[in-house]
């Protein structure tokens, strides 16, 4: 366990050595190299046993017994494993469970009749299901939590590595020899186990404290001051002893109860994946892809994936945390279980598959890396993270309990949902429960990742966790201030030996009077010295005094009006962007009713319609290159009330148009209209806003373009040309009359010198008084000093670390909200729905996808700031990859291989829902959110005007040349250019992407700057807070 130190006011993260930690989880998990070999063994010796000349003939039935009587052993071992292990110690149980291994094995040897090998079996069970309680346990106490999930993910590495060992062996050596080489594992985890330290918390828990230092000196190493985590454990255990728990209070007390929801959740979904039927298939595939590999040879290929990506998991699970795994896993394990669905669906129809053998087998490759990475080794992880000490074992039982029986369970009743349901169903089946798996991790879950067992209970119970940084045992945190009066700072009095033992100290955290001081004002870092007390050490931080007596409620609803308002001008867009669908579908036209609607008097033909769609994101391209010039030199406000003249100068050429060109003029100043909106509405609602609903109003962009679109689809198509342009262009006149009565960025009007305009300003944005504001206001003052120190030159943006880092960050997200292939799946929203046979006019069709992306949209504002940007866009970039995937898919079997998919005509509309909502979600608005908080105040302008520059120039050659591309290489190849994308999204929020939520725009300049922010104006219990 980490611990975090305030030593001579500067911050110090004590970091234990991590060898010994190591190697104590490498020796303890030799047994799950144990457990590997116990599951695989069958699958290299039952087909020995079947065969006609063999020494021990088995059925089908008996080789099913011996294959499942392991999982009804593994569940009679999970229950008493933890009663044991708390009784003898997680070290002497572990060392225990080699005797079922060794005894199983040596049955296995001598056997020469068939209840043997079911002896054998249910022993062996036994010793799997006890260790897969007590090894992650084991694990998730040794390791400090920086390292808690690699240490945790070894569990599911080492299992793989088990089966890689024995599917090798087993295809080389006979019978005998296969034994023996399993059961020499056990022998190798005790020969090496014995030397390794028992677990410290286990060791706190029965009293042996003396045992438990050097445990934790091992474990940490010499240089590593272990008092501080002893005196956690401690008081971890004095807690859970006089709660005096039972196995009841895990359905009782409501986070327990959340916890074992999701243990059981996250075994039921690695049981209901479908890993095994789809390792069942394994050699099938292998056959379809017109493979002439041996099965053996196909097994031990298979297993050597899951060993690899269950290493790579064991890599990053401490850096892209466990919940994105888990979404990023399920979600492609569903992809892939629908693509082989659909591959058994055509062969089942007797489809000539014969040019589609790549798919299975891509399939199944990609399902492995997806279950070794996430729903593998993750649900074991939580099992040992979860839960408090003297709740662990009955959780871990229970957990473990289901999982084998689960295991049993699908085992023996997979035939019967093949034979009902064909293979094509029991995947499909399989698809839509990874499909649940995805949605209730991204509600339910929580983030355990670098967390204390503390912290992760107070999420279980939906407090939010206040990550301390405690003070040096050695440190006296108090303070008089200029005035005589005393802070209320938290005060650490001389250590006190606890009733225990003398080498264990509680140190007691003392409030100290509050001065009625009402200024800020920074402390010393040193303090005088008085020669009758102890040395004094002071954290340096601003505090604010008489906080309690100023602190105001205030009302959220001034920045949503405000935040609203301001978007209204995006509405303006949307429905500019909405209107060349309706308008160039009747303009495109040659009959009597459109010509007389015809304000050219001639068909625009489709070249035409590209470059009236094309160059609005080419005035995009244009004005973003002023956009950001002009919200700074005239202020936020002023920038977007001047849109409106852009906007009405378009539509007055549209409603006098009579010609092509005329009608290109208008729409690149609608782009530059665009431009403006799109650079200055982020920075206005990013600088408005409150940090706890910064995301909410950062999120509206996104929302107000589709209610724009929304606008255009439901009204275009049914009015004439006349008052199709005069309901769009009331839209900016509605905006201009609104927002001119919201207030400027207070932000803003500080760069200008204008603090008084600026209070007022927050005033209203805020809902309180002159004196509430205070303290927001000084923030924002200190914030914009330290921007405008020094002068502000365009090379800073490259120059500078944290403004390069943002402005790459922000560049990314807006490439790849371009790359997702939004556009194209828009345009291809009319032929999906005609595909599948409907009847539907395409009016119809545009307004339903309209009505798809308003509903997504408006679900972001309501979860973003709850969950997280990083979590959203993972999300999103996973959703888009399976839907544009699928269609990539479908177009290759409907234009490539011309099969008949007339059966198949929900696929394409699924998808296309899929990509919308998941789009609209993520990739669709967090991208202009992030913008908005990456930069600081000096160079945000520029910053913001060259992201939209990139965003608008992407959009045009998306635009104008995918219809080249798709000719060239077909729709599927673009589609699936388009998933690989996405694809590289995910993996670039994961492991790129920092998360901003919750964070003030101070925060993430720190943290672009690889400096550890400290936050303390948030907490409000008066704990020293890092964040």
């Amino acid at each position: 366990m980490e611990d975090t130190g305030m030593l001579n006011g500067a911050p110090a993260r004590q970091d234990g050595q991590k060898l010994w930690q190591y190697l104590s989880a490498f020796s303890a998990c030799f047994l799950s190299i144990g457990v590997g070999t116990a599951l695989a063994w069958t699958s290299p010796v039952i087909p020995d046993l079947e065969a006609f000349d063999s020494w021990l003939p088995l059925t089908k039935d008996e080789s099913s017994w011996v294959s499942s009587l392991l999982a009804i052993g593994a569940m009679v071992g999970a229950l008493p494993a933890s009663p044991i292990a708390n009784w003898l110690g997680r070290k002497r149980a572990l060392l225990l469970l080699s005797l079922p291994f060794l005894i199983s094995w040596t049955i296995i040897i001598f056997a020469s009749q068939i209840w043997m090998l079911y002896a054998a079996r249910s022993i062996v069970g036994i010793g799997v299901g006890a260790s897969c309680v007590l090894v992650p346990t084991y694990l998730s106490e040794i390791g400090e939590p920086s390292i808690r999930g690699t240490l945790g993910a070894m569990f599911q590495l080492f299992l793989t590595i088990g089966i890689v060992y024995t599917f090798v062996l087993g295809a080389v050596v006979n019978y005998t020899t296969l034994a023996i080489a399993c059961g020499v594992i056990e022998v190798v985890f005790v020969g090496t186990f014995l030397f390794m330290p028992e677990s410290p918390i286990w060791l706190v828990g029965k009293g042996r404290r003396a045992d438990a230092t050097a445990a934790l000196k091992r474990l940490r190493g010499d240089v590593y001051d272990v008092n501080t985590e002893l005196n956690q454990m401690q008081k971890e255990a004095e807690e859970n002893a006089n709660r005096r728990s039972s196995v009841f209070d895990l359905v009782r007390l409501p986070a327990p109860r959340k916890a074992l929801l999701i243990c059981f959740a996250g075994m039921a979904f690695q049981q209901l994946s479908g890993v095994n039927a789809v390792i069942f298939y394994t050699v099938n595939i292998f056959k379809a892809a017109g493979s002439s590999l041996d099965a053996d040879v196909a097994a031990i290929l298979v297993a050597v994936v899951q060993c690899v990506m269950a290493l790579v998991a064991a890599g990053i699970v401490d850096r892209a945390g466990r919940k994105p795994l888990l979404m990023f896993s399920s979600s492609v394990m569903s992809c892939s279980l629908i693509a082989l669905g659909l591959f058994f669906k055509l062969k089942e129809n007797e489809s000539d598959v014969s040019n589609l053998g790549w798919l299975p087998l891509a399939s199944l490759i990609l399902f492995m890396i997806a279950f070794s990475i996430g729903l593998g080794p993750i649900p074991w992880m939580l099992m040992g993270e979860l839960f408090t000490v003297e709740l662990k074992g009955n959780a871990s039982s229970l957990s473990v309990l289901l999982n084998w029986f689960l295991v049993f369970l699908v085992t023996k009743t997979f035939p019967a949902l093949e034979m009902v349901f064909k293979s094509s169903g029991a995947f499909w089946i399989f698809a839509v429960i990874m499909g649940l798996a995805t949605v209730f991790t991204f509600f339910v879950v929580p983030e355990t990742k670098g967390k204390t067992i503390q912290e992760v209970q107070e999420e279980l119970l939906g407090n939010k966790s206040n990550r301390s940084m405690s003070p040096s045992p050695t440190t006296r945190i108090g303070a008089k201030n200029e005035g005589g009066g005393q802070q209320r700072q938290p005060q650490l009095r001389a250590p006190a030996a606890t009733s225990s033992n003398d080498s264990y100290k509680e140190y007691v955290y003392s409030p100290v009077a509050t001065s009625q001081l009402s200024s800020s004002i920074y402390l010393p870092t040193t303090l005088p010295i008085d020669e009758d007390k102890p040395p004094v050490s002071v954290v340096p931080r601003r505090t604010y005094f008489n906080f309690v007596a100023m602190e105001e409620s205030g009302s959220k609803l001034p920045q949503y009006v405000a935040a609203t308002a301001a978007n209204l001008c995006i509405f303006a867009g949307g429905a500019m962007m909405g209107w060349t669908s309706p308008v160039l579908a009747n303009m495109g036209k040659n009959d009597t009713k459109s010509m007389e609607d015809n304000p050219l008097g001639v068909v625009v033909t489709d070249d035409d319609g590209s470059w009236v769609g094309s160059l609005m994101t080419l005035g995009a391209v244009a004005g973003s290159l002023v956009s950001g010039y002009i919200g700074e030199r005239f202020g936020r406000k002023k920038a977007l009330l001047a849109t409106s003249i852009p906007f009405l100068l378009g539509w007055a050429l549209i409603a006098t148009a009579k010609s092509l060109e005329q009608l290109y003029v208008a729409r690149f100043i609608f782009g530059i209209a665009i431009a403006i909106s799109f650079t200055v509405v982020p920075m206005y609602c990013g600088e408005i806003a409150e940090t706890s609903i910064r995301g909410v109003l950062g999120s509206f962009l996104q929302l107000f373009v589709t209610f724009g679109l929304l606008y255009a689809y439901a009204i275009g198509p049914f009015v004439s040309y006349l008052i199709f342009w005069i309901v769009c262009a009331a839209v900016p006149i509605v905006f201009f009359a609104c927002f001119m009565f919201m207030p400027e960025s207070p932000y803003w009007l500080l760069t200008k010198g204008m603090k008084t305009e600026a209070e007022d300003a927050l005033c209203k944005l805020r809902g309180k008084t002159s004196s509430g504001v205070q303290k927001e206001l000084g923030d924002m003052q200190i914030a914009v000093d330290q921007a405008f120190s020094t002068e502000v030159k365009m090379t800073d943006l490259f120059t500078v670390k944290a403004n390069f880092k943002a402005l790459l960050l922000t560049c990314a997200g807006v490439s790849f909200q371009q790359l997702t292939g939004i556009n194209v799946v828009l345009f291809y929203a009319q032929k999906i729905f005609a595909s599948t046979g409907s009847a539907i006019d395409p009016a119809v069709c545009t307004i339903i996808v309209g009505v798809v992306q308003v509903c997504a949209s408006g679900v972001t504002p309501i979860v973003v700031d709850r969950l997280g940007r990083r979590i959203l866009l993972i999300a999103s970039g996973v959703g888009t990859a399976v839907a544009t995937g699928v269609l990539g898919v479908y177009y290759y079997i409907m234009d490539v291989e011309k099969a008949d998919v007339s059966n198949l005509g929900w696929l394409p509309i699924a998808s296309l829902v899929l990509f919308m909502c998941l789009y609209c979600v993520g990739w669709g608005p967090l991208p202009w959110a992030i913008m908005g908080e990456m930069f600081s105040a000096e160079v945000k302008a520029k910053a913001s005007g060259i992201t939209v520059c990139i965003c608008w120039a992407l959009a045009f050659v998306i635009t104008k040349f995918f219809s080249n591309i798709a000719a060239e290489f077909g729709n599927h190849t673009a589609f699936w250019f388009f998933t690989i994308c996405c694809i590289v999204s995910v993996l670039f929020t994961v492991f790129l992407l920092p998360e901003t939520k919750g964070k003030t725009l101070r925060q993430i300049q720190d943290e672009l700057n690889g400096v550890k922010s400290l936050d303390y104006d948030n907490d409000e219990r008066g704990q020293v807070s890092g964040k």
